[in-house]
């Protein structure tokens, strides 16, 4: 999804290439591990424990939009979000809470969202520390609405636009299936 919207932000011109960053094998993969266990720590704390706890007290959606909510909110400190990039990533969670009602597990959410962070840091350089290696680097240009800014693709409104569909396709699938339980 996060290469959907690079290659949809560059044929937007909203998003410009500006060279290597000399990604190594041994560099991705420890950024890969680094980033599941990032997912991990978060997808279990906001759709594991966080999403079933609130779930037996408020219902599943209530709890969806809760965690989706507080797991915006960690996303305050980083350095360029703006209000366009919280509000995705409160779809993020949503999609995600979706994804664990649908399938009956975190493993796809934790998947996903390690995959998210993998590509848009350690693939396309947003949100990477200034020196550190990466395999492209990517600027924004254009409108901070559509680039997404300082934060990059994340904060975009194509971002926003895809996830908005991924979590209306995983929760009406969700509707109409009776949730998985975790096997």
């Amino acid at each position: 999804m996060v290469s959907l919207a690079v290659g949809a932000l560059s044929g937007l011109d909203a998003m410009a290439w500006t060279g290597s960053g000399g990604l190594g094998l041994p560099a991705a993969l420890l950024a890969g591990l680094y980033f599941c266990l990032v997912a991990a720590v978060q997808e279990g704390l906001f759709r594991g424990w966080g999403l079933s706890v609130l779930a037996r007290r408020m219902g599943f959606w209530g709890a969806a939009i809760l965690t989706s909510l507080a797991f915006a909110a960690i996303h305050v400190f980083i350095p360029g979000e703006d209000r366009l990039g919280l509000v995705a990533m409160s779809f993020f969670g949503l999609a995600m809470c979706a994804a664990v009602r649908r399938f009956g597990a975190l493993w796809g959410a934790m998947g996903f969202h390690a995959g998210w962070d993998f590509m848009l840091t350690a693939v396309f350089g947003f949100g990477a520390a200034p020196g550190q290696r990466v395999a492209w680097r990517l600027a924004a240009k254009g409108p901070d609405w559509l680039s997404g800014g300082a934060a990059g693709p994340e904060a975009s409104a194509i971002t926003l636009a895809m996830l908005g569909c991924l979590f209306g396709a995983l929760a009406w699938r969700g509707l109409k299936t009776t949730p998985q339980t975790s096997r």
